[in-house]
């Protein structure tokens, strides 16, 4: 072990957009060196070269750092691994090890730990929490059906996955579109492994997905929306919760990216009017990369109506948000007075900009995806499907007044 050593530095002479380098760690010998990616980047300024980690004042710090014990803890357990073992110990032995080259039978379940470690910096918490929560998912069923705490790479396969699915529906009383969502994480891993050569095709390619019973999509329709609009309420806190809800329909925007808005989310668009500029916090499937859209003159009123307000001037934000429990409990409270018998939600309001505000009044589906911050335009059509009736009626109905007033040719 005195032979090898290691340390984490910056690659200064490849720098990101945004002025942000990798961080690498060496792994060294008198006689050789070679260089690991960490897979994690930040900016120069917040390195502390002395302590070989970033210094505190950097956002993400901590979640650096831990990656970086995390590194340094297995460089230190391959070593002695391997001294126990007896075996020729260098830096590319150990590089191999980490990165799952000398062992052609590597288990299942530490391919979702190194899947995990490697998307660390690329994922949002809330994916890589859902990949834990997949994992453990894949635990229970590996000690319940298979009395075993792991399974190599060449034992999953199709009957592995069917088996898999029966028991989250069968035995965990869990609905197919969650289950779904479990198998598309193993899957995504298995094709992860087949990248990283761990085995040499994917077993799953084949695997489809389970029939889901479609989730109806809810959103307010125009006279509702009208209703909840001119409704004037005694209680000053409901008339605030209900002016964010219309926000939100006439944005789309979700309950966490209006709680975040703040003064420089307004920019001036190329019509020389404000828009929105801002970065979805579901997904970082944008790369960061902001989302901007023109705001309509109504969401551009209660801005102005709020800009005073003392619970958004006191926290710097554009609006004056409560906390996720209590906007929707008064939600309800303001659907029992509208006499709107839907469960308004954040969510609701969002599928209303989708349907009601854009989709129905002619707006193109890719804009509106765009407007969404949706991945794909899969995702806008459901939304769709809902208004194709209401958009036929009124187009037919345009079509059924230019032939009555003679403005179309004879069709015979």
């Amino acid at each position: 072990m005195d032979n090898i050593n290691y340390l984490f530095w910056l690659r200064k002479n490849q720098k990101n957009k945004f002025g942000e380098v990798k961080i690498y760690c060496r792994i060294f010998s008198p006689t050789k060196r070679v260089n690991l990616s960490t897979g994690e980047s930040v900016h120069p300024t917040f390195w502390k070269h002395e302590l070989k980690r970033v210094s505190k004042d950097c956002p993400r710090s901590k979640i650096i750092n831990d990656h970086l014990d995390r590194i340094e803890y297995r460089i230190r357990k391959i070593i002695y691994k391997l001294e126990d073992e007896n075996k020729h110990i260098c830096p590319q032995t150990i590089k191999d090890e980490i990165e799952g080259k000398t062992n052609k039978d590597r288990s299942l379940l530490d391919v979702f730990d190194f899947y995990i470690t490697q998307h660390n910096s690329r994922s949002t918490k809330r994916t890589l929490k859902n990949y834990l929560y997949s994992k453990q998912r894949i635990e229970t069923f590996l000690l319940l059906k298979k009395s075993k705490t792991n399974v190599y790479l060449k034992e999953v396969n199709l009957a592995f996955i069917t088996e898999f699915e029966n028991f989250l529906c069968a035995d965990q009383g869990i609905k197919p579109i969650s289950a779904n969502k479990h198998t598309q994480r193993l899957k995504t891993v298995m094709k992860f492994a087949t990248k990283m050569g761990f085995i040499s095709s994917n077993p799953l390619l084949t695997h489809e997905r389970l029939k889901e019973q479609k989730k109806e999509i809810i959103f307010l329709t125009e006279d509702e929306l009208e209703k909840l609009e001119n409704k004037h309420f005694k209680v000053e806190r409901l008339g605030k919760i209900r002016d964010l809800f219309i926000f939100s329909c006439y944005t789309g925007l979700a309950y966490q990216e209006i709680k975040e808005l703040t003064s420089e989310n307004l920019i001036k668009g190329i019509d020389g009017k404000l828009w929105l500029s801002y970065t979805r916090f579901k997904t970082l499937n944008t790369n960061g990369i902001p989302i901007n859209i023109p705001l309509l003159n109504k969401a551009l009123r209660i801005i102005q109506h709020y800009s005073i307000d003392p619970d958004a001037v006191i926290n710097n934000k554009l609006l004056p948000v409560p906390s996720n429990q209590k906007f929707n409990a008064y939600l309800k409270e303001i659907a029992d007075l509208c006499e709107i018998n839907k469960e308004l939600t954040t969510h609701v309001a969002r599928k209303t900009f989708a349907t009601t505000i854009t989709l129905a009044n002619d707006v193109p589906i890719e804009t509106v995806s765009q407007a969404l911050g949706h991945s794909s335009i899969k995702i806008t059509q459901q939304y769709y499907a809902k208004v194709v009736p209401q958009k036929i009626m009124r187009d037919m109905n345009k079509l059924e007044l230019k032939l009555s007033q003679g403005k179309m040719h004879d069709l015979y």
